[in-house]
């Protein structure tokens, strides 16, 4: 699409999304903000920072951005040239790390076909 072509808005009848003539008035936008974006906002040597705080991630095994700025800021890692703003501004530019996320949204199944146990 184009910045120029048309905006439709689909409303749910009966289960399905339709569109007719009179909904073409109503128009609503939406806002997408990509990596490049984000770039725009940080210098070159910030960038290059971030770049390095995504492989020290990486690195670490994924660590929600909590317990990496907690390792950074308590000295459990030594000569480590990154600081919890850079660990922050990395964060900002590219979003939590897709590993990290898959990690925290697995599905956690309850055993269902353990009987129940008497309360004595």
């Amino acid at each position: 699409m184009t910045e120029d072509s048309p905006l439709y808005i689909f409303k749910r009848k009966s289960g399905i999304y339709v569109l007719t003539k009179a909904e073409k008035l109503r128009c609503e936008q939406v806002h997408l903000v990509t990596v490049s974006d984000n770039k725009k906002l940080y210098s070159n040597d910030e960038i290059n920072r971030a770049d390095k705080v995504r492989e020290f991630i990486a690195r670490m095994g994924y660590p929600c951005t909590a317990v990496a700025i907690a390792m950074i800021n308590n000295g459990n890692i030594i000569n480590c040239d990154i600081t919890s703003a850079d660990i922050m501004r990395a964060e900002a530019i590219y979003g939590q790390t897709l590993a990290c996320l898959k990690g925290k949204t697995t599905n956690h199944k309850t055993d269902s076909n353990r009987p129940a146990e008497p309360i004595s």
